[in-house]
């Protein structure tokens, strides 16, 4: 239910956005539900579920609990308090409202950079926040310390609703945003890195399995993708036509898919 919540309210506060916006959103859904890319969401779904219904991520899992996060040689107070702060750019209470005020500030002000940053992020999460709800319950995963000793990380479809990192979403989307807006390589490099933060935290707090973290990033991915896309008029999206149509002895419905660039 928080989910729902954090969404409905971030719909009705986008109204204080400039006239264009939603138009632009419309854009950002055709680019980022065009079929071209699904091949490339499928490949990583792949991946992502050999890792869950396998052994590899309790492998992972395990190997990094106990080699890693409590062996004392790495002082895990220090791992858990950095854990804890990274984990923060995940949080939709706090980042939402951050880039609502930037996308509105920006605009009041003329801070053409800010305002960019806090209109595309907060159309990043409009655009992807519905397909990360359905794809938590479709993959019906579950987080490591829910399960029992005998069970491993393996999807259950509409079991549960933790099959897709929401925290590595939230937190991938902001830095994505920052890589995109980036002209040196430099930059770009560590926005993408600091990207992974959010999802490295989950894994070090015993609450996702890596392909969990992996989806949630990837999604973030694929939302900023859809909206640079839009910014920069290179999205590429479909419409589909069904047509009923009747002869002498048949009858159906015509689908016609349409390619726009």
């Amino acid at each position: 239910m928080k989910r729902y919540v954090v969404l409905m309210s971030f719909i009705l506060s986008s109204v204080i956005f400039a006239e264009g916006f939603w138009g632009n959103v419309i854009e950002d859904y055709q680019n980022y539900y065009f079929y071209g890319n699904y091949a490339e969401a499928g490949a990583v779904f792949l991946v992502g579920g050999l890792m869950a219904n396998t052994n590899v991520d309790q492998w992972i899992r395990d190997e990094y609990q106990t080699k890693i996060r409590h062996n004392p040689e790495y002082g895990t107070d220090e791992i858990d308090e950095q854990s804890a702060i990274d984990k923060t750019f995940g949080e939709g209470k706090i980042i939402i409202p951050v880039a609502l005020t930037a996308k509105f500030l920006g605009a009041i002000s003329g801070a053409d950079f800010i305002e960019t940053w806090g209109d595309s992020t907060s159309r990043a999460y409009l655009v992807g926040f519905p397909s990360l709800l359905l794809l938590q319950r479709v993959t019906g995963g579950s987080r490591p310390a829910e399960q029992t000793s005998d069970e491993t990380s393996n999807w259950s479809y509409f079991n549960d609703d933790n099959g897709v990192s929401g925290h590595a979403y939230m937190g991938a989307v902001p830095f994505i945003v920052a890589a995109n807006m980036s002209d040196s390589k430099f930059s770009k490099g560590f926005f993408y890195i600091a990207s992974t933060l959010t999802g490295l935290s989950r894994i070090n707090d015993d609450a996702h399995f890596t392909s969990q973290v992996i989806l949630g990033w990837y999604l973030g991915y694929a939302s900023v993708k859809s909206v640079f896309n839009t910014n920069e008029g290179t999205g590429s999206y479909s419409s589909l036509k069904i047509l009923p149509f009747i002869d002498e002895d048949r009858y159906g419905l015509y689908l016609s898919p349409t390619l726009y660039n």
